[in-house]
This record gives C-alpha cells, structure tokens and sequence, in this order.
C-alpha cells in the first residue's frame, strides 16, 4: 500500500479514536512547563466534493478531544 492510498483509507483518524495516547502527551507537556498552542492537522484525500460537513466533521472532533484533554489536565 503506498502513502496516499493509506490516507485515503483513513490512516490518519480524529484525536481519541485512534492509538495515540494524546492525553498522556498533554499531560507530560503541561508537567514540563509547556503551556503554548497545539496545533492540529487532519490530513485527508478528497476524491469528489464532500457531502455535508465531510473532513470538516474529523477536525471538530479533534478539537472537541483536545479541548476534553487539555481541560482535565
């Protein structure tokens, strides 16, 4: 499989639904001292122009996670 056809399956999925332990990064960050911005980027293909809110419904909930994350740390 290459790189883009990963993407496209969905390799890079919304904060909290995927493997990566984001709470445990935030909260080593802000134990560190780190107190500036996070940035996020969802990558995704569009092969046709998305219906409804398409990739805009992952970046939501990305943030929605973040902000659960940064909240309770």
């Amino acid at each position: 499989m290459t790189y883009t056809e990963a993407v496209r399956d969905g390799m890079y999925r919304p904060l909290g639904q995927g493997d990566v332990d984001v709470a445990a990064i935030a909260q080593r960050l802000t134990q560190q001292g780190y107190d500036g911005w996070y940035v996020l980027e969802q990558d995704t293909i569009l092969t046709e122009e998305p219906r409804g809110e398409g990739p805009v419904r992952d970046v939501h909930a990305s943030a929605e996670h973040l902000r659960k994350v940064i909240g309770g740390v």
